[in-house]
């Protein structure tokens, strides 16, 4: 059988996922439960472990704790180190749809899902922006986000210029980046981000071929 939980608008990657899980069942080696993240990574929580006690009630499988699911007993309450690794999920999105896979060896003892549920810690790495600042038809620099001089900032956008007259040219030569640009005596470009310091690179230029790169600047912004 299989339980799913979905999980949604959770920011970061996965750092930690513990997983914890009501069964009742007759005979708890016949069991094998396992977990599989939204991008089919599977993980093996335990199998083959209770001999013929029942039952596993409020069971935590975490990586960090201190007996593994081997050496535990029935109703197994408590936290146990699962028999494959969680921390093999770290780095992922979080959200998708988790589901939850138990196999019974000996379908003819009846078994129970009374409830499960998920604890997922997360970390926000480094937020990396790219932006090609131009006109609205010139050619778009791979892995970067477009920026004319009628990208005008909204909420549901996160970006766009502020305020100011804003000008683009593209000079049709030159690399994607550099050939096509923005400009502005006064104006102001905003971009949404989590509170926190981060570094700002600028390529900026003259309108005569060949200045494009002529510096290059870094800044921590708080």
């Amino acid at each position: 059988m299989t339980s799913t939980l979905l999980v949604d608008n959770v920011p970061g990657v996965l750092a930690d996922v513990d997983v914890t899980l009501d069964i009742m069942h007759d005979f708890d080696s016949d069991l094998r439960v396992r977990l599989l993240a939204p991008d089919a990574t599977s993980i093996l929580l335990f199998e083959g472990t209770g001999g013929h006690l029942d039952g596993f009630v409020q069971t935590t499988l975490d990586d960090e704790a201190v007996t593994s699911i081997i050496d535990g007993a029935a109703p197994f309450t408590g936290a146990f180190r699962p028999m494959g690794t969680l921390g093999a999920l770290d780095g992922k999105d979080p959200n998708g749809t988790w589901t939850l896979e138990i196999t019974d060896d000996e379908p003819a003892n009846e078994g129970t899902l009374r409830g499960w549920s998920l604890t997922v810690v997360t970390s926000i790495g480094p937020e990396i922006r790219r932006f090609d600042f131009g006109t609205p038809t010139s050619p778009l620099a791979a892995g970067h986000t477009r920026v004319a001089h009628n990208t005008v900032y909204s909420a549901a956008l996160g970006y766009g210029w502020l305020s100011g007259t804003i000008g683009s040219r593209d000079r049709t030569t030159g690399g994607d980046l550099g050939r096509d640009f923005c400009f502005t005596p006064s104006g102001t470009f905003a971009v949404d981000l989590p509170a926190g310091s981060y570094q700002i690179d600028l390529v900026t230029g003259t309108a005569r071929p060949g200045t494009t790169s002529c510096c290059s600047r870094s800044k921590e912004w708080h």
